[in-house]
């Protein structure tokens, strides 16, 4: 029973030795088609290279013209299918592996069996070995193993030119076979380190990707002097070109708004004579028409001869953060509720208005209006009729006012416009026509409106010369003016105010919004 067991226990052993044996040898089949393409391309120039040395050495050798054609034949057969574009990869690296054995045999018969010729092979199972595929490696040992040990048998002054060796062609077929095996040996090594090293950019390129696609941000390269770049796969993506489509100056300048082509020429031009850092927003334009916004960031990261010669950079979309500081500032400025100014976008513009009245003493104006009877309408017909009061306010007072006008809902049933103008305002003509517009009929959801009350005042720079005054009198005014049923509109005097600078001491006793309303 105990031997019985034994090999139970060897068998697993032994599979873990070919295991590990196989984790020391390289995979194979590891480059990828760009990388393949570029090696099979210089190799195939070797194979063309030796089509025309195979019979200029066999003509200096004495060998007649025919029979130097005929020694060149084999491996110009083998590069014409290597060339081939139509065969995969696997079959044109075995014709040009074959064809540079072949031309290795060629090379030692055509010497005579020159022993310097044998160091042929060696170069061979390097450059073999650039493909980093166990077949066109394997194809190069057996045509080395098939010369040495079969060939020398038959023909031993073909492949030998020394006594020692034409006596005893299988002990020197050994020897070579030991100095091959050593050459094949650091191949494999230096083949494994390769595909270790390609891994390890692999899986790090890959993870700079998938961060990349992570942050939105792309990246580029571009070499001066070549005119060549470089792009990352999420560059490609946030331009929605192909992956592989060669990069370019002009492509990506088709994904550039028009609009912007000046800046980003501008801010490539500053790096480039000022080797300065650009840092800058710009818009795209996609192929289905949308527009997306990146920062990008160029800088000078090489200097060859005393040029500039190479740039590098990173492209991020910012758009959804752009719609959000949008949003953000939106909601800082504007009433959510009517899309009007806010009471803050209001006095940022009126401290700026009455700055440029400070400079050139052009006339500001203010209109402050506020709603009559609207907490009875809201009361009577519910918050959705009030919105919707509030909402169609807004609506007529941009129609009636100019575009150059700020019109603002301050809070509640308050509203105000700020006039700039070179010229004095033109009360009757202005605010008649915006309580005309007001005046119309009012259709809300739950009722029907004869039209908007509203009370306002008007003052302008002739009575104050800072922003929270200036509104203070037009408040003053609009307040006189909801005191007198005859009255929508007062423009601002010195009388509207108590001692103390107040409200007049004499306001209504009633509650304004108990004015009759249009209702």
């Amino acid at each position: 029973m105990p031997h019985a067991s034994r090999p139970n226990r060897q068998r697993p052993a032994a599979r873990r030795a070919v295991g590990r044996a196989q984790r020391l040898l390289p995979v194979g089949d590891t480059l990828s088609p760009a990388v393949w393409r570029a090696r099979h391309r210089w190799i195939v120039g070797l194979v063309w290279a030796h089509v025309g040395i195979l019979p200029l050495y066999a003509l200096s050798s004495g060998e007649s013209v025919g029979h130097a054609l005929s020694e060149a034949l084999p491996v110009l057969v083998l590069a014409v299918v290597a060339s081939w574009s139509r065969l995969g990869p696997t079959w044109r690296s075995l014709a040009t592996t074959l064809a540079l054995t072949l031309s290795s045999t060629m090379l030692i018969h055509i010497s005579g069996g020159m022993i310097e010729m044998h160091f042929h092979f060696f170069v061979v199972l390097f450059v073999v070995s650039l493909y980093q595929a166990w077949h066109p490696f394997l194809l190069a040992l057996i045509v080395v193993v098939l010369h040495h040990g079969v060939v020398s048998q038959f023909a031993p002054g073909s492949v030998y030119n020394h006594p020692a060796a034409l006596a005893e062609p299988w002990r020197w077929a050994m020897i070579h076979a030991g100095f091959v095996l050593a050459a094949s040996v650091v191949c494999v090594v230096a083949w494994r380190l390769n595909e270790d090293a390609l891994d390890h950019e692999r899986r790090a390129n890959e993870e700079l990707a998938a961060a990349q696609r992570i942050a939105a941000i792309g990246s580029f390269d571009w070499d001066l002097e070549a005119d060549t770049s470089l792009w990352s796969d999420e560059m490609y993506r946030m331009l929605q070109i192909e992956p592989g489509t060669a990069p370019s100056l002009a492509l990506f300048f088709s994904r550039v708004h028009p609009d912007d082509h000046a800046l980003v020429r501008a801010q490539i031009e500053s790096v480039y004579q000022d080797a300065e850092v650009a840092d800058y927003e710009h818009r795209l334009v996609l192929p289905d028409g949308s527009e997306r916004t990146v920062h990008a960031r160029a800088t000078l990261v090489e200097v060859r001869r005393g040029k500039r010669a190479h740039l590098r950079g990173t492209f991020q979309d910012i758009t959804e953060r752009k719609e959000l500081e949008r949003e953000i500032q939106y909601r800082a400025y504007y009433d959510e509720l009517t899309g009007l100014a806010n009471r803050a976008l209001f006095m940022e513009r009126l401290e700026g208005a009455l700055e440029h009245h400070r400079r050139s003493g052009e006339v500001t104006s203010v209109l402050f209006l506020d709603l009559d009877a609207f907490k009875a309408i809201n009361d009577r017909f519910g918050h959705r009729a009030g919105d919707e009061l509030l909402a169609e306010t807004a609506r007529r007072l941009r129609q009636a006012c100019r575009e150059t006008d700020t019109v603002a809902r301050l809070g509640g049933d308050e509203f105000a416009v700020l006039f700039e103008s070179s010229q004095p305002l033109d009360l009757h003509a202005t605010v008649g026509r915006i309580l005309r517009a007001l005046a119309v009929p009012v259709e809300l959801t739950t009722c029907t409106l004869p039209g908007i009350a509203a009370s306002s005042g008007v003052a302008d720079t002739g009575s104050a010369h800072d922003s929270d005054t200036l509104l203070h009198h037009a408040d003053a005014a609009m307040y006189r003016a909801k005191r007198d049923p005859a009255a929508h509109v007062r423009v601002f005097d010195g009388s509207m105010l108590d001692a103390d600078g107040a409200h007049p001491a004499t306001r209504p006793t009633t509650d304004p919004d108990d004015r009759p309303a249009l209702v």
